[in-house]
């Protein structure tokens, strides 16, 4: 199941960041991924079968992610930008911090030695 699991995600998440946007279809490529590869023993049958399957429950994943997307009012552009200036942030104000310790440890004189 693991392994269904990643592949789902990461065929999903694989085509949101391509495109830059949550479309109901890259859930339904994905469903259809998983369900060929989770009934590749069951020879053309099972997997057609399969593909069907989870295509059709990656749809509705798909779309009930696509209406939580949209009810949010942020698209994934917007989150991703958003996260980024959020930790560089955090690094900066960690950097920050780092370097106030760094010279308050060091001593006067060898702070005058690197000066010179």
């Amino acid at each position: 199941m693991a392994l269904l699991t990643f592949i789902f995600t990461s065929v999903s998440t694989s085509m949101t960041a391509i495109r830059n946007k949550v479309n109901p279809v890259d859930h339904l490529v994905a469903g259809a991924t998983m369900g060929v590869l989770w009934r590749l023993q069951g020879g053309p049958r099972g997997m057609a079968v399969g593909g069907a399957v989870g295509s059709t429950l990656g749809l509705a994943a798909g779309c009930a992610y696509w209406v939580q997307e949209f009810a949010s009012g942020e698209t994934v552009t917007e989150k991703w930008n958003r996260e980024l200036q959020r930790q560089e942030r955090v690094n900066r104000e960690r950097e920050e911090k780092m370097r106030k310790q760094q010279e308050e440890r060091m001593p006067r004189s060898v702070e005058k030695r690197h000066m010179s």
